[in-house]
């Protein structure tokens, strides 16, 4: 699938690693599991998991391509991300990923320092694989795709400045391969009405701006720039928003990505298991 799609939904899922939310040094953990269609047809599965205890994480996501699309790519991929969190922010360690690629193994290893990515390992490099290096002054203050997410935790949560202040963000990532932004813009409250979510959620607009690292052969032909909306809503008190519903347009048609299932210690929704919220409401509280 095209890039903007884990990236972005992992961006809103990472929402719920925050200083707050890791308070106690019990352990917390959360799975979602989203299915993915094109075009009405379902073309892909992803998993996202994140543990968290005392003020380190673990995240890690699993992608398969299903149908016609996997037909044409057979995409696998598993990715996971170490670190810790503070009040000022994320701190990823290390971070891997293990892909398949139309039958061809792929790999990337990062590890971090207090200032970004020190060291990057991949497979095959960008020479072999007909694109550009990204230079390594690039690096500097970005994130892995998993990591960096955090900080569109911003734009589930309400905070002082109301809905004007959320999801407003311009998040820089490096994941190996390709350096990119990920930027954030609030819409509103508007109501979502899925498999097993049904109710209002807060929708940002989402962009993703190429800058280093682009493929010279991509597999379908693409923008610069790559546009969505993903929708927020909160499954507990407990917990912060995670993404319940993610759209956007590619080549091949419409994309649309549901929340098909979400378990915690408080929470557990399954296919036949609808949650239905009440209308999102502002708060001067910080969530």
């Amino acid at each position: 699938m095209n890039t903007v799609i884990p990236a972005l939904i992992i961006g809103g899922f990472l929402a719920v690693i925050q200083p707050a939310s890791i308070a106690s040094s019990e352990p917390r953990q959360l799975e979602l599991k989203y299915s993915i269609s094109v075009t009405g047809v379902e073309a892909g599965r992803l998993t996202l998991s994140v543990t968290t205890q005392g003020n380190k994480f673990r995240i890690s996501s699993n992608f398969q391509s299903l149908g016609f699309i996997d037909t044409f790519i057979g995409f696998r991929s598993t990715a996971s991300t170490n670190g810790s969190i503070s009040s000022v922010g994320i701190n990823p360690f290390v971070h891997r990923a293990d892909n398949l690629w139309r039958e061809e193994s792929r790999y990337v290893r990062l590890s971090y320092g207090p200032h970004g990515p020190v060291n990057s390992d991949i497979h095959p490099s960008a020479e072999v694989d007909d694109r550009e290096a990204v230079p390594r002054e690039m690096w500097n203050g970005t994130f892995d795709a998993l990591s960096a997410a955090y900080l569109s935790s911003l734009a589930a949560r309400t905070n002082a400045g109301g809905d004007i202040a959320r999801c407003k963000a311009t998040i820089p990532i490096f994941d190996g391969r390709r350096r990119y932004d990920i930027r954030l813009n609030p819409v509103g409250n508007r109501p979502v009405d899925g498999p097993i979510y049904r109710g209002s959620a807060f929708e940002c607009d989402v962009e993703l701006h190429r800058i280093a690292g682009n493929s010279k052969n991509p597999w379908i032909p693409r923008s610069e720039n790559e546009t969505g909306k993903v929708w927020y809503s909160k499954l507990s008190e407990d917990w912060p928003p995670v993404p319940v519903r993610f759209e956007n347009e590619i080549i091949l048609g419409r994309v649309v990505i549901d929340l098909q299932s979400a378990k915690a210690r408080d929470i557990n929704l399954k296919p036949g298991g609808v949650v239905s919220t009440p209308p999102v409401t502002n708060s001067a509280t910080p969530q």
